[in-house]
């Protein structure tokens, strides 16, 4: 859970700048990881992603991730086993498993729990550094996000040559984030840091600690382009079966 959270911030921090019915595409790799005593190998894969005013989705090999912030859930897809998974995206509900029995104690512990854990600072250094990647001409960034699941430094290099609207997905992050409990307090001074980057992010690389690993990751900004998409992109295909997060 504390990884898939990690990789959905990345992620929204990254589309941040960009505006409605945006389509993007990118190069993600991850290097190989060992946590709690397992083995992670490293992994690579073109990432897709479509971006509306109020839902993202994202492929990645044989999975889709929907983001839709009108039933505040995350769907995730897996076309090779025709499933499909709903998660609240209010963590601390996610992480009850859904459970209409839940207590009002349980609730209460769990959302304590996540307000110690979302606590979060982020820095944001302009560097001054300056090159051309792919075929734009970036800017170079060092961001640093300080959490008590160990902290995240990634460099950034941002292009203000891919011209859209600046302002949508600052507002759209900005309610997804909103949602966590104890975000509350971190989140205007991580939109004040954010704003620092200037112009659409090229390429990321990320170095994240947790639990005593190096997590090490790159994206790269291959296309993007503004373009209507039909309502079907975010309907689930007939036939997916229903699965429980608890499910193995």
């Amino acid at each position: 859970m504390k990884v898939r959270f990690i990789i959905m911030l990345i992620l929204l921090l990254m589309i941040s700048s960009l505006r409605a019915d945006v389509y993007m595409k990118q190069r993600v790799s991850q290097d190989a990881f060992q946590m709690m005593g397992q083995s992670q190998p490293a992994e690579a894969s073109i990432n897709e992603i479509w971006i509306t005013a109020d839902r993202v989705r994202t492929d990645r090999g044989t999975l889709t991730m929907i983001i839709d912030m009108k039933t505040n859930t995350l769907t995730t897809l897996d076309h090779t086993e025709k499933t499909v998974t709903e998660m609240s995206l209010d963590i601390s509900k996610a992480m009850m498993g859904g459970r209409s029995d839940a207590s009002a104690e349980d609730m209460e512990g769990m959302q304590q729990m996540m307000q110690s854990m979302m606590q979060m600072k982020m820095t944001v250094q302009p560097t001054g550094e300056k090159q051309k990647i792919g075929q734009w001409n970036c800017q170079k960034y060092l961001q640093t996000l300080e959490t008590v699941m160990g902290d995240l430094t990634t460099e950034i290099w941002a292009s203000e040559e891919i011209k859209v609207d600046m302002d949508v997905y600052q507002k759209f992050a900005m309610a997804m984030m909103a949602q966590q409990p104890g975000m509350a307090g971190s989140l205007e001074n991580m939109m004040v840091e954010m704003k620092k980057v200037k112009g659409v992010t090229v390429l990321q690389k990320s170095s994240n600690q947790i639990m005593g690993s190096n997590v090490k990751s790159t994206s790269e900004l291959l296309e993007v382009k503004e373009q209507n998409f039909s309502s079907d992109l975010f309907t689930i295909p007939a036939g997916y079966k229903k699965k429980s997060l608890t499910d193995h």
